[in-house]
């Protein structure tokens, strides 16, 4: 359910502001060129991190003709893989290279992104604990999602910086 919550509510808000907002309006948001890069690039890295992190877990069972891997037993399905592969690592390497480029869509897409990327991590660092408690290997994803985590958070504050500043002149 917290899946669902998270998949909701950030696509809500991306539909609202989106229909309610010309992207024009987000192209004026004057970002410190570091913050930018940093928050450009850490949406990139996001991608491709957690994709290469999601391949290794989905493709060898491919390989091998049995579909699942042998450790998951009941504590997940790979439908967190397939959404994260299919909508929400595109979104990141979507927003995080037309942030970069300083275009209308990335000063719309970065600042949602990675609030919605705080929020995922927080959910993923749950569930590792979760697991790790009862004895479940977590494998990379032990070292990666703490460390994503805190880079969303800063890539989050450093992307709504600017609009905060806008919005009290």
């Amino acid at each position: 359910m917290i899946w669902v919550a998270l998949v909701l509510l950030s696509s809500q808000a991306l539909f609202r502001l989106v229909l309610a907002i010309p992207s024009s309006a987000f192209a004026h948001a004057p970002v410190p060129k570091g913050g930018r890069r940093y928050v450009g690039g850490f949406l990139i890295l996001n991608g491709v991190l957690i994709g290469l992190l999601w391949l290794k877990v989905i493709v060898p069972p491919l390989i091998d003709g049995s579909l699942y891997p042998t450790d998951l037993g009941y504590l997940t399905t790979m439908i967190v893989q397939g959404f994260d592969l299919a909508l929400f690592l595109p979104a990141s390497l979507v927003a995080g290279s037309a942030y970069l480029r300083q275009r209308p869509v990335g000063e719309l897409l970065a600042p949602i992104y990675a609030v919605f990327l705080s929020l995922q991590m927080l959910a993923l660092l749950a569930k590792i604990a979760w697991m790790s408690m009862i004895g479940v290997s977590a494998g990379p994803a032990l070292l990666v999602i703490p460390l994503l985590l805190l880079g969303a958070i800063v890539a989050a504050v450093l992307a709504l910086r600017p609009h905060q500043a806008m919005n009290l002149r």
